[in-house]
This record gives C-alpha cells, structure tokens and sequence, in this order.
C-alpha cells in the first residue's frame, strides 16, 4: 500500500506540471490548456489574489458552473492556503445569501452559466445583502461584468507580486491546512458547512484515479458541479493526479454532455443515477459515438441493479460503484474493473486504501455501538485520512457526527460481506436523495410550517424511478383552502426547485405511537399507497 502524500494543493499541481508539462490539462469550446499552462496560470492568479488581500486561511467564495477560469480559481485560491467554498449554483437568493454567511466569505468570485436557467449574474444581485461585507468580486470570465473586475484585471494586479512573495506565500501552506468548504443539508434544518484539509483532498484524488487506473491518455468529462464533493474527488482531482485532461461541456445538459463525449473522445464518464437515467432514455442517443468511453463511476444516490445494467450496455463500457460522503471529502469505497458484474451492480464496492470502516450495531440484538462482524446489518462508521475537519463553527454538530475514537458516523445501514464488499441497505439518518442532492426534510417542513392553513406536516422520501426519490410533503390542514399547487407556489420563492415537494398530500391526522409521536414508517406508506407509488 503506497504511502499517504504529504502534500498541499500546490505541491500537487507542481508534481502534474512537471510530470505530464505538455499534455493537455482542461480543454473548452476551441481553448485547450496543459498542465504548463494550468500551472502558469493559477500562479497568475495565485498571485493577483495575493495583491489584492486575500491571505492564508481567507475565505474565498466560488459561484461558478465548470469553466476554465472557474477551474483556475479553484487550484489558485488553495495554492496560497485560502479557502475555497464552493457555492451551490441553483440556490434561491435567501439560500445564497444564507450560504456566504455562514462560511465567513470575504472575497466571491463567480462566472456566467448556461446550465438550465441558471442566472449567476442575477443571484449575485439579488442575494446579496447590502451589509454582506464582501471585500471583493470577481467575474470569472477575462473581462469584467456588471462592474465586477474580470480574471485579465486580476492577473495584472498580480504582476506587483514578486515571484519570491508567492514562493514564500505556498511555501506556509500545510497539508493539514483548511483546502475548502463545501456546504451539505445532513439531517438538520439549515446546510452544514464542511471542512477538508488540503492533505484529504490530494489523497482522495490519487485514490479515485487508481480505482479507475488512469493514465494521462484518458479524458474525463465534467459532468457534474464543481461544489459537489463527486466531481472535485473523481473528476478534477483525479484526472490532475493521473495527468489526465478534463473537458468541459457547453452546459451541464445532457444533449451537450453526450456531444462532449463523442467529440472529445472522452474515456472516462461518471454521474449520478438521475442524469444516467436520463441519458439513457434520450430519443436521440443513437447520434452520438461513445466507442471511445473506457470507465466510468455511478454514486450520489440509490440505483437499481436494472439501471446500473442498462447503462453499461448503452454506454458499452466498465461501470464502477461507489460509496461518497462530503464528510468524507468524496470517495470512501470503490469498485474495481477487474469485479464481476454481479458485484459492481450490488455492492459499493470495497474501502479505499488509508480507510477504516466497521459496521455497528444500533441497539436492537446487541449494544448500541457493538462491532458487527461480517454479514450483519448495522450503521456503516469510517474513520482515517478523508475525514472532515468539522463543520465550520458548529463543533456540538461535528461531535455528533464523529465519535471521540474519530470514527465517522454516515448514517447509512450496510453490512460488509466475507470478502470486504460493503452492501448498504438504506440510510438511519432522516436524509431524501434526490438525483444526487442531499436534502433536509427538517428544512422543507420548516418553510411549510410557515404558510397560513397549515396545522402539522412532515415531509419525506418515496420512490422514483428517475431520480431515486423524489420529496413528498405530507401536510395536516387547518382549513380546505390548501391545494398542491398553491402550496408549491408559495414555496418557490424560499427554497431552491430541487427542494419543492413534486406531492403534496392531505392528512386528517398522522399515524402516531402511543406517546403521539409521528410514527414516519406508516405515514411513507400510507402516502405511498395513496399516490399508486411502487413500495421499493
């Protein structure tokens, strides 16, 4: 077992440089950078954040889709030891004010997008409060927009760095230093802000590149957003460690992810089970040429062993399984290339090296926190290098998660079987999944408890065969004033539209136990049966 690297986020760019100097590194629309120039440029950068304040430990906010300066801001804030938090780019401005707030930002930078409606521009607007207390903001385009100064005036703002400052500036940098936040809703009403060292992130993507065995001929697409922990670990962070170059789709839409498949020639494809879903069942999928696809990875959410199947037939390639938690900086397990089918389609695969795990008992046969030995069901704990440093400022809600022996408590249910391979078997924590999103029940219910008619609701998962599990708000009115529509219209304005129940369903009263608690098993099945739903 290879030893872990010692190294911080420049340390690990300087090592791609110099290894793979003239291979590309990220390519985009006609632009194409190698690893020289990613190098070359994020000191640029490095450099102009350097001038204009930003420090080692400073926050630095990322609002960005994939793009070549979004890339460049991302390794350039982390080589002089800032943090980078990255923000969720489909966030209502009340959640994105909320987001910037809570990570402490100083500086935002953020770049144009063509994902959906998506309007960056306009949310940096609207959301930002007139007391934010941001010192700057930048277009992560080369030139300004709406007032903001592009990465051009930034890299020119940097020429007043010497090349000793910087040098001196990534030198203080430590592995164990704070690398980026990354914002997860876990089980509480409000997200939690995630903490990873520069250590844990060098070393997930090492590891995600050796389950894939990477080399630099392969070509990843970026198929997923950049403040989600999947593509930092297995996309981004990987392809750098591997000397593989990513390339960067016109927009996170399907039809523009197969064209970039086909016409980059990618090897290399990973997703969560909603957008494979969707892929898959394209009409116009037979246009596009994946002859050249190798791998690829499916996590983010629960799948079934039919779709895991059909997208390694459609796609004709090697699909892997995994296991990620941004607690966990990314990946925990993984499969290999050389397991059979059968064990790639019903398993998460096995533990990364460096990765501790163990299932325990939850108190029904044994006592609580009893280790289980193969074959038996309990919550899955890790413990090792990928942990998370804590959730920023909230170190009552960090203990909760992360026992005094350091073991992580993920909250899923699983079993290992004789052989290693970790089964999950569903999730202990009150947590919806949807299409690769973690979403809080407790922060839904607490904005639906705020609209006039409503006497008492819960909201929960149920089964759906695109997204995994879709949000039903099940809700005890005061009146019959309440429809479903008019309850997901007043939503909208408050939370994101990944977070609006798709139902809504009327109770005269829940099914409770004798104390009057809301017994959540019979109501999800109730709410099931009521919506025709299949029971999975």
């Amino acid at each position: 077992m290879p030893a872990l690297k010692h190294w911080t986020i420049s340390d690990f760019l300087a090592n791609a440089a110099r290894e793979y100097g003239d291979r590309p590194a990220v390519t985009y629309s006609q632009t194409t950078w190698t690893y020289q120039d990613l190098e070359r440029i994020t000191d640029q950068l490095a450099a102009g954040l350097l001038a204009v304040g930003v420090k080692r430990k400073t926050h630095v906010a990322i609002l960005a889709e994939p793009g070549l300066f979004s890339l460049a801001m991302f390794y350039a804030v982390q080589k002089i030891g800032a943090v980078a938090a990255m923000i969720c780019t489909t966030l209502t401005p009340d959640e994105f004010a909320f987001q910037l707030g809570l990570c402490d930002a100083e500086y935002l930078a953020f770049n144009r997008s063509n994902h959906r409606d998506v309007d960056l521009p306009g949310l940096v607007q609207r959301g930002l409060p007139k007391d934010h207390g941001l010192k700057q903001i930048f277009h992560l385009g080369q030139e300004a927009l709406n007032g903001y100064e592009g990465c051009n005036w930034l890299i020119r703002q940097g020429e007043a760095i010497s090349p000793e400052e910087l040098a001196a500036a990534k030198a203080a940098v430590q592995p164990e230093d704070t690398a980026g936040i990354l914002f997860t809703s876990g089980t509480t009403s409000k997200p939690k802000a995630v903490m990873i060292s520069q250590l844990s992130r060098v070393n997930n993507g090492f590891q995600e590149a050796e389950a894939m065995d990477c080399t630099p001929e392969d070509r990843f697409c970026v198929s997923l957003p950049m403040y989600h922990c999947f593509c930092i670990s297995t996309i981004l962070l990987a392809a750098c460690a591997a000397g593989s170059c990513v390339c960067i789709p016109r927009s996170r839409h399907s039809r523009d992810l197969l064209a970039t498949v086909s016409e980059q020639r990618c090897t290399i494809f990973s997703n969560v089970p909603t957008l494979f879903h969707a892929l898959v069942t394209r009409k116009d999928f037979q246009e596009f040429d994946f002859s050249s696809l190798r791998c690829g990875l499916i996590a983010g959410s629960t799948y079934s062993q039919e779709l895991f199947r059909r997208v390694e037939k459609v796609l004709g390639y090697t699909l892997l399984c995994g296991l990620g938690q941004t607690e966990c900086t990314g990946g925990i397990t993984s499969g290999s290339l050389r397991d059979s089918e059968e064990l790639r389609s019903t398993t998460v695969g096995r533990l990364l090296e460096h990765v501790e795990g163990k299932i325990i008992s939850m108190g029904d046969e044994l006592p609580a926190g009893t280790t289980l030995p193969a074959g038996k069901k309990g919550e899955f704990c890790v413990r090792g290098y990928l942990l998370m440093q804590g959730y920023y400022k909230q170190p009552e809600l960090t203990a909760k998660t992360i026992d005094e022996e350091g073991w992580l408590h993920t909250g899923d249910q699983a079993y290992f079987d004789e052989d290693g391979y970790l089964h999950l078997t569903g999730r202990i924590k009150d947590l919806i999944i949807r299409g690769g999103e973690n979403i809080a029940p407790a922060e839904i219910e607490g904005a639906i408890g705020e609209l006039p008619g409503v006497k008492e609701c819960k909201v929960l998962g149920v089964p759906d065969d695109h997204y995994g599990e879709e949000i039903c708000a099940c809700i005890m009115p005061k009146n019959t004033g309440l429809t479903p529509e008019s309850v997901r219209k007043a939503l909208a304005p408050t939370l994101a539209a990944f977070k609006l129940p798709r139902y809504v369903v009327f109770f005269d009263d829940f099914p409770r136990t004798s104390t009057g608690k809301v017994r959540p098993g019979a109501l999800k099945e109730e709410a099931i049966a009521r919506l025709n739903l299949p029971a999975k």
